[in-house]
């Protein structure tokens, strides 16, 4: 018997095809998760953008003028491209004790963080202090 030959169910779990247009109506809706987006009920949810925390706003300096959506698609690849090209350059470096090359961040990483609070200790002075020890 070759069970991936033969289809047991059809449809979605249970056999029965599933629509968020019947949670809507069902009285155990609130028993689905993402009833509250996938299958809005009331007066709340008339007209309103229920995944609006999801879109991104589109800023005046990522906007240029002329511009298709296609074009800035592809000028937003780019740039994302650039910038992962940029890491992976600066951890080869610092991997092989290289210097790294400073560059042009904005936000949270143009912000330039001091050294660790931890105090340094020298690996000669440690090995002194165990040799008297002896």
């Amino acid at each position: 018997m070759d069970l991936l030959s033969t289809v047991r169910k059809t449809g979605s779990r249970g056999g029965v095809n599933f629509s968020w247009d019947d949670v809507a109506t069902s009285a155990h809706r609130e028993n689905y998760l993402g009833h509250s987006l996938k299958a809005p009920v009331g007066r709340w949810a008339k007209g309103r953008d229920l995944n609006w925390y999801a879109k991104a706003d589109p800023t005046a300096a990522d906007q240029h003028p002329g511009e298709t959506e296609e074009e800035r698609a592809e000028r937003e690849r780019r740039e994302e491209i650039r910038r992962i090209k940029e890491v992976e350059e600066d951890a080869i470096a610092r991997a092989l004790g290289l210097p790294i090359m400073p560059r042009n961040t904005t936000g949270a990483n143009a912000i330039v963080v001091d050294g660790s609070k931890v105090p340094n200790r020298d690996v000669e002075s440690a090995d002194k202090d165990t040799d008297g020890a002896k």
